[in-house]
């Protein structure tokens, strides 16, 4: 524990025990008995985390910053710091993502990911107010030229590297986060395709496992995410009269009001669930249990597609839940379907809506091929 000691003169100085065992004091001249008091404080933390092997705090990390020279340097001489601390990538990285709470593990592994981009690149040792906006370029250059990234890899670790650094600049260690003009975020995939309702039909009357005809349904039918949200519905979630499913998004579970989502259950969906349901192990069971599908489950449901005399379709599952994104859009309100699907009209453009169905290319073409037919009826009347 760090004490305050007041000299005869008026003066204040912190006493304590650093890791060595040896004791030692830090001068702080004519200064108040509250500064004084806030300052043992600090040192109390930082001599506690150093002889534990942790990490300074972020409180303790931002006090360093800005103490001024005299008292630092006063301070570091007693600490054996050969020079003024600086903030350096290894301990913007150990608080930006090694120390983060409340992140889900999926999330948690790709910030790593790109936590080990920037070491290999940068150094662990390099201080983070030697990367500029320049560097960052070089970097991002460097992810695709040498590593060959694609442009959807490429732009998640943008998006990670803008949300590592802006801790930097909430914590006050920089002014301006140099990934700031990065640009992140996801890119629409360009294989989607659309998937009738006629020909899922097919499909799922040649599968023989129950719970991948469940899945192939509550995705097409009801627009389920496939991995998701069937693993985590139980059945006390179906309501069976006013045909919904209570869905736990985990997508969206961080926004209050987007935690949980209705699915509708319609003609299509309603026998298929019901085989299920009457198969369950209890009331308490999740509809699906198979968790994330495998290889195998998808070389069966790719075996039904075949066996149903069909092509198969590119992204199995999210051409799916496009199909019913972009077909629903067409039959309700935006503002129901956005309730219903888990996503807003601007996320179905970007990713869902890039295809045309049938009737709708069809209802199209039917008004000017009539005009066409007029036009030739009038030429050949007038010739």
């Amino acid at each position: 524990m760090a004490s305050v000691v007041r000299d005869g003169d008026g003066r204040h100085r912190v006493e304590f025990y650093w890791v060595d065992g040896g004791r030692r004091r830090v001068r702080l001249g004519r200064s108040s008995k509250t500064i004084a008091q806030n300052f043992a404080s600090h040192v109390h933390q930082i001599v506690a985390h150093t002889s534990a092997g942790m990490a300074l705090p972020p409180a303790e990390q931002t006090w360093l910053a800005k103490l001024s020279d005299t008292y630092f340097n006063r301070l570091a001489s007693q600490l054996d710091w050969p020079t003024r601390h600086e903030f350096t990538l290894k301990l913007l990285l150990d608080v930006a993502v090694e120390r983060r709470t409340g992140i889900e593990p999926s999330s948690l592994r790709k910030l790593r990911q790109t936590a080990n981009k920037l070491r290999d690149y940068f150094g662990e040792d390099r201080s983070i107010k030697t990367i500029d906006c320049a560097a960052m370029d070089k970097w991002v250059d460097e992810l695709a030229s040498t590593q060959n990234l694609a442009e959807g890899s490429i732009r998640g670790h943008c998006a990670n590297a803008k949300q590592i650094f802006r801790v930097a600049v909430t914590m006050k260690w920089l002014d301006d986060s140099p990934a700031s003009h990065l640009v992140g975020g996801t890119t629409p995939r360009v294989d989607i395709a659309y998937v009738s309702r006629d020909d899922v039909r097919k499909v799922i009357a040649h599968l023989a496992d129950t719970e991948l005809r469940v899945r192939l349904a509550m995705c097409r039918f009801a627009g389920c995410r496939v991995d998701s949200e069937p693993t985590t519905i139980p059945w006390t979630n179906v309501d069976w009269e006013r045909r919904q499913i209570l869905a736990f998004s985990k997508k969206t579970k961080r926004f209050l009001n987007k935690r949980y989502r209705p699915l509708i259950i319609d003609d299509d969906l309603m026998p298929i669930l019901r085989e299920a349901f009457l198969k369950r192990d209890s009331d308490d069971a999740t509809i699906c249990g198979y968790g994330t599908l495998n290889g195998w489950h998808k070389d069966l449901i790719n075996a039904a597609i075949e066996a149903a005399g069909l092509k198969r379709w590119p992204a199995l599952f999210q051409s799916l839940r496009s199909s019913y994104d972009t077909e629903m859009r067409g039959l309700l309100p935006e503002y129901a379907v956005d309730r219903i699907t888990g996503h807003s009209a601007a996320v179905a453009r970007k990713h869902y809506n890039q295809i045309l169905p049938p009737d709708v290319v069809e209802a199209a073409i039917k008004p000017f091929a009539r005009a066409a037919v007029d036009h030739s009826v009038d030429r050949k009347r007038a010739g």
